[in-house]
């Protein structure tokens, strides 16, 4: 109930970079109310969003590729993803409240809504979308993602000469 109040009084620019992540971090506050048990709940939720973010990414490598080669799979897959895993930036950001998890994370998502099925302009370009502006409210580094995403979307509708497919 506090943190309603705290809520309700703060205020914040769209822009800033701690209100998305925040939401992560809203069943840690309800859930708890001891300040160390409020960061232990912390920390699991980022490893949690970590570890999505890694179960994204394997997802996204079966899927990228070719439509001939049937993207990354076997060994190459597991090492790829045993490389990424293991990038000691993770585990150092895990341990704070930084946003990053998030990031990557929504990232992954955004990433993954946007390798082509059929039409462009479907549900998972809905979720592209969705995902893309949260970037932009969890980090400012989210707009690049939007410029980058927007530049893929008019490049590949350029390509096909159409937008929307049926």
């Amino acid at each position: 109930r506090r943190h309603t109040r705290y809520w309700r009084d703060w205020s914040s620019d769209v822009c800033s970079s701690d209100l998305g992540y925040s939401v992560f971090l809203v069943p840690a506050f309800a859930l708890f109310s001891s300040p160390k048990t409020i960061w232990i709940a912390v920390l699991a939720i980022n490893a949690l969003l970590w570890c999505g973010s890694f179960v994204l990414l394997g997802r996204f490598l079966r899927k990228s590729g070719t439509q001939y080669d049937g993207g990354i799979t076997g060994p190459t897959l597991n090492f790829a993803l045993l490389a990424s895993c293991l990038y000691p930036g993770w585990f150092v950001l895990s341990g704070y409240a930084f946003p990053n998890s998030a990031f990557v994370f929504v990232y992954m998502i955004a990433l993954s809504t946007l390798l082509p099925e059929g039409s462009i302009i479907t549900r998972r370009a809905i979720g592209h979308c969705a995902s893309v502006v949260y970037l932009c409210w969890i980090h400012p580094a989210g707009y690049a993602v939007l410029a980058i995403s927007i530049a893929i979307i008019l490049a590949s509708g350029y390509r096909t000469r159409s937008i929307v497919k049926s």
